[in-house]
Order: C-alpha cells, then structure tokens, then sequence
C-alpha cells in the first residue's frame, strides 16, 4: 500500500470516528431535550390536576352554598305563609 493509500484510509477512518461521535452525541442531546420535553408536559398536567381539583373544591362548596339558600327561600316561604 501506498503512502497516499495509507493517509487516504487513515482519514476515511478518522472521518468515520468523527462522524460517529457526532451522530451519537447529537443523539444524547436529542434524548434529553426529549427528556426535558416529557418533564415539562408531566409539569404542566400536574399543574393542571391541581387546577381541577381546586375547581372541583370550588363547583362544591358553591353547591353546598347553592343548596343552604334554597334551604333559606322554603323556610322563608313557609314562614310567609303562616
């Protein structure tokens, strides 16, 4: 082989590593932005969740609160009848 062989495959060789390294790194960074990604969308569920249950609390006591002035207007109304 050739000294100009030699260099040719010796840096078709080092290109190649090179290039290896740059898939698997671009890799690693596609993998954790992708983590980061599933991190935030869990992040804002639980947000969300927490939203909902504060919502629920809410459409709960403005039921209970719904019913006592129902329980006031019969009362009333039965007093104005007597």
């Amino acid at each position: 082989m050739s000294r100009i062989g030699f260099f040719r495959t010796a840096g078709c060789a080092i290109m190649a590593s090179i290039l290896i390294c740059f898939a698997v790194s671009s890799y690693s960074l596609a993998e954790d932005e992708s983590r980061q990604e599933i991190q935030y969308v869990i992040k804002e569920l639980k947000m969300l969740k927490a939203q909902m249950a504060e919502k629920e609390r809410e459409i709960k006591r403005l039921h209970e609160e719904q019913e006592a002035l129902r329980r006031a207007l019969r009362q009333r109304d039965r007093e104005i009848e007597l």
